[in-house]
Parts: C-alpha cells; sequence; structure tokens
C-alpha cells in the first residue's frame, strides 16, 4: 500500500515560531511511505532525540535542567581567562539559575527562542501520524507483522516519554489530591490540523495517557520483533519509565510491580568493579546498567572545567557551573561514586561532573577526588544522553521509595542490596518510616545528580501526601567581566506549593499564549522568587 503521511506541524499554534501572522506560517512537511520500513525510518528520523549536542542551546538538549535545583553553583575564576567561551555557561544559563520571568533571556538581556517546546509536540505530532498509519500496513508475513509491532510499541512510549516532559516541565506537579487542576500541558492524540485555541488539560488526565500508552508499549513490545541495540525501547525501558510515573502518581504497589517487570538488568557493581582514579568513564552505551541510550551527552556543556590545551598546557573555561555544596557535602572516600562521577578541576578546588569524559583534553588537568591524582579518561562504548536515556538503578530507586512510602519492610533490603554496590562499607539505614524515606529520596539525589532527575523530584516531594518535603533551592550569582567576578547576592526559590508553582514551570512560549488567549496561560514565575 502506498500513501502519503503527513507529518510533524499538525498543530499550529504548538510549532509556531513567531506571533505575525500565524496562519501564514503554517507549512505541512509529508513523507511518502510505502512500508513498515518507511514508518520506522519516519520514526528512527524524527522522534529519537538526535546525536546533536554540540552547545548549550542546542534544541532537546535541555541542559537547564542541570542548574534550576540544587545540583551546581557558579564557579568564578576569571584569572584563567584563555578564549572567548569563558562567559558562555553563565550568559546563556542565566535567566534558569535566576528563576527568570522568562527564563530564556540571557544575562546581558537578549531573549531566545524557547524551541523545546514546539519540538516535544513536533516528535508527538509525528507519532500520532504514524500511529493513525501503522494499522494499513498489518502484514501476513510474520518478519514484517512483528516490526510492525514492534515500531508502534516504540511510538506509544515515545509519546509517553515526552508528554511526560512537557508535563513536569511546562505543568504542575502531579498532585493526587488534585489531579483535576486545569495546570497541565495540551494533550494532543490524533494529527489531524486543527485552528483552534487550546487550553491545559488537567495533571490526572495527562498521566492516565502517559499510563496508557505505557500499558500499549508493553504489550506491543512483547509481541514485537526484539533488535539488539540499546538505541530502541524495549519492554524493559517501558517498564521502568512506567515505575517512575506511578511512583510520581503514589501508586506505590504498582510502581513496585512495574519495577520487578524490569527483567534481564542488575545493578552494577561499583565498589568492586570500578578503580578509583582509572578514568573509567561511567555512563556509556557499554554501562550494563544502562537499560535504553538515545542522543548524546550535554552535561559538559554546564561543568566544562578544563577546557583545551595550549601548546601542551592545560587552560580553563572560566565562568562555568561546578557541583553545588549541598550535594558536594554528601560524598566522601566511602562512596564510590565519588570518583565514578566526578573529577575535581580548576587546580583541584572544585568538583565537576563527569559521568561522561568526552575528551582527553577535558580530564588532563583534572585529578580524582579519592585518589588525587590526575585524570584521563578511558571510554567503552558511546555515549549517551543523560535526561532522554533510562538505567537500572533508577528503577531499583524506585522501587525502594514506593516500597517505603508503603510502609513495606521489604524497602529496607531493596536499599541495602543497592547501597553495597556504592559503599565500601555501607551506612546505617534508618528504621523509621519518614527517615527512611528521607535516606532513598537523597540516595536517589546522589545517584541520579545531572540525569534530569532532581528539579522533577523536588516538585513531587512537595505534594507527596506520605511524607511531604517543601525544599527550597537558594543560588548564589556573580556579576562577571572578562577580569573579575563578583558576588552579587542569591535568588532564593520557594518550595512548591500551590502558590509558587509557576517558579516551578517553564512558561509556555508567548506567541502560543497569544495565539491561544484566553483559554491558555502561564502562572506567575516569579510568585516564589526571593532576591537578596
Amino acid at each position: 500500500m502506498n500513501k502519503i503521511l503527513y507529518y510533524p506541524i499538525v498543530l499550529l499554534f504548538f510549532l509556531c515560531s513567531s506571533c505575525g501572522n500565524f496562519l501564514e506560517e503554517y507549512s505541512q512537511n509529508s513523507s511518502y511511505v510505502e512500508s513498515v520500513d518507511d514508518l520506522e525510518e519516519l520514526l528512527l528520523g524524527e522522534v529519537y532525540m538526535k546525536r546533536n549536542v554540540n552547545q548549550l542551546t542546542s534544541d532537546g538538549a535541555l541542559l537547564y535542567l542541570h542548574v534550576m535545583a540544587d545540583e551546581s553553583r557558579e564557579m568564578p575564576i576569571p584569572s584563567r581567562v584563555t578564549s572567548g567561551i569563558e562567559l558562555q555557561a553563565w550568559l546563556q544559563m542565566f535567566g534558569f539559575f535566576t528563576y527568570a520571568e522568562n527564563p530564556f533571556v540571557n544575562s546581558i538581556g537578549t531573549a531566545r527562542a524557547d524551541r523545546d517546546w514546539a519540538l516535544f509536540y513536533r516528535r508527538i505530532s509525528v507519532i500520532n501520524s504514524i500511529l493513525i498509519a501503522a494499522p494499513d500496513y498489518v502484514s501476513d508475513d510474520e518478519e514484517i507483522e512483528a516490526q510492525r509491532l514492534r515500531v508502534t510499541g516504540e511510538c506509544y512510549y515515545l509519546r509517553a516519554w515526552n508528554y511526560f516532559m512537557l508535563a513536569n516541565l511546562y505543568g504542575a506537579a502531579y498532585d493526587k489530591q488534585n489531579p483535576n487542576d486545569g495546570a497541565s500541558v495540551t494533550l494532543k492524540l490524533d494529527p489531524a490540523v486543527e485552528d483552534t485555541k487550546f487550553g491545559r488539560a488537567n495533571s490526572g488526565r495527562v498521566y492516565e495517557q502517559i499510563v496508557e500508552d505505557l500499558k500499549s508499549a508493553i504489550g506491543l513490545l512483547e509481541k514485537g520483533s526484539v533488535v539488539d541495540s540499546k538505541v530502541h525501547v524495549t519492554v524493559a525501558a517501558a517498564n521502568a519509565l512506567l515505575s517512575r510515573v506511578y511512583l510520581y502518581m503514589e501508586q506505590y504497589d504498582l510502581a513496585v510491580k512495574a519495577a520487578d517487570a524490569v527483567k534481564g538488568y542488575a545493578l552494577y557493581d561499583m565498589v568492586n568493579a570500578y578503580t578509583p582514579g582509572s578514568g573509567t568513564t561511567f555512563l556509556t552505551d557499554a554501562q550494563p546498567e544502562v537499560i535504553y541510550a538515545q542522543g548524546n551527552y550535554g552535561m559538559n556543556y554546564i561543568h566544562t572545567g578544563t577546557g583545551a590545551l595550549n601548546g601542551n598546557t592545560p587552560t580553563a573555561s572560566c565562568y562555568s557551573y561546578v557541583v553545588s555544596d549541598e550535594l558536594e557535602r554528601l560524598f566522601d572516600d566511602n562512596d564510590a561514586r565519588y570518583s565514578a562521577f566526578f573529577t575535581r578541576s580548576y587546580d583541584v578546588e572544585h568538583l565537576v561532573c563527569r559521568k561522561y569524559h568526552p575528551l582527553l583534553q577535558t580530564a588532563i588537568a583534572e585529578t580524582d577526588p579519592i585518589t588525587g591524582t590526575k585524570v584521563s579518561p578511558v571510554i567503552s562504548g558511546q555515549d549517551l544522553n543523560e535526561i532522554g536515556s533510562v538505567r537500572y538503578a533508577e528503577v531499583v530507586l524506585n522501587k525502594a521509595e514506593a516500597q517505603a512510602c508503603a510502609g513495606d519492610a521489604g524497602a529496607t533490603e531493596t536499599i541495602r542490596q543497592f547501597l553495597q554496590t556504592r559503599y565500601y562499607t555501607i551506612p546505617a539505614i534508618p528504621a523509621s518510616k519518614g527517615e527512611l524515606i528521607e535516606f532513598i529520596r537523597q540516595e536517589r539525589y546522589k545517584e541520579l545528580c545531572f540525569e534530569g532527575h532532581r528539579w522533577f523530584d523536588l516538585r513531587r516531594y512537595a505534594v507527596n501526601t506520605v511524607h511531604p518535603q517543601a525544599i527550597a533551592v537558594e543560588h548564589v550569582w556573580h556579576t562577571a567581566t572578562q577580569t573579575e567576578a563578583t558576588v552579587a547576592g542569591s535568588y532564593i526559590l520557594k518550595g512548591y506549593d500551590n502558590t509558587t508553582k509557576g517558579s516551578w514551570m517553564l512558561p509556555v512560549p508567548e506567541d502560543v499564549i497569544n495565539y491561544c488567549y484566553p483559554v491558555l496561560s502561564n502562572f506567575d514565575r516569579l510568585s516564589g522568587v526571593t532576591k537578596k
């Protein structure tokens, strides 16, 4: 069967790049589809994250997630100015770090477009088109039919993931006590072009769809063909994401069930398998904990550290970010992750995240936090996007937290098994329910740092009905020139609640708001921010 499959720009306002004459900016792409192979090619080319993160502002990189929570702090070393990129990290991330009304405005007042909103909905648009077309390619050929089922299953997973990211970036936190909040993102499940205005869906409805899509993905992937590649979504990946979603929804029994359904993976025994000072790169697709890998690594654009060589002399990128004091205090020499996840940069003064070492030059003047020796990266496998990928350690932590919140005594054993792979001497595990929950959440903070979880976790902890934690974040900021950096003050983001939630959400792009006014609006971005 031959047919024209119309895709990405199906929801006009989602993909509008400026106000102007809105309808004149509409364009429609098409792809001539003749087979399931064509559907798969469309999925791989238009929906999966591309390996295109090559700067701070790359489309879809979402690197601002690494500076909004309590993981990073500014690191001024003006005496190290060596090239023209020293101010880049501070310049581009200023609005996110200081919780500005428009976070896409940089430190000198120049605004850039938020292209991530449009990218998420463009992917969803392609997925919706493929899902509509897929039934037309049912085949009596077992191999082709198995491929069709797999491709369809991958589509459902990817739609769930894109809506999960949209909901947690641009919408309110899922609140079990208030699922009908009208405060999430627009839900669009068909590819039809609609010249209409769309508002925010309820968080409960969006999460309901995410769960439904992940269940569909699991059922189809179980029947479909298997691709021996971590680049493709698998049943394990779908169950892993489902365990996360159920944890957010406080459906703890289901979160545990989904976590237990992740088969064929085990925790990496870092204590016995990782040698401090070896420089072995942790986060690649060769890491046995990695379940699903898409895109390429971007974190090193935030923690630039020693950036390159000037002849044989290591140079440093100034005005970058480093590990926050709050996070650094949680690590010591008893924790194997201290070496596996970090190096000390800038003459061993500051801790930087190095879950992946991208270049030899990056580590030449950096040292191992445990051994104090200079580190040169040893890479096995290919890097992956730290935000869009999934690894088994999260699954175990999802399960442990769900068990603890449900009052299940099994939480202690789950977290103990995790700890024995990370600590040379296992720390004491709290006995009380509240302390155990906080202990597990702290391990999650440490283990999943700089993988895109912390900002979302701080939001959900605040609305949790079992053990709420409304955690505030303080960011000290500096004014800077090419030769001097001075502490200018700090911005304090109050803990998430119904009055401050706008500060914990990215604003929907202004052109979208203008087109959909009055049914779509943003919440007050400054409601939870104090400057001192």
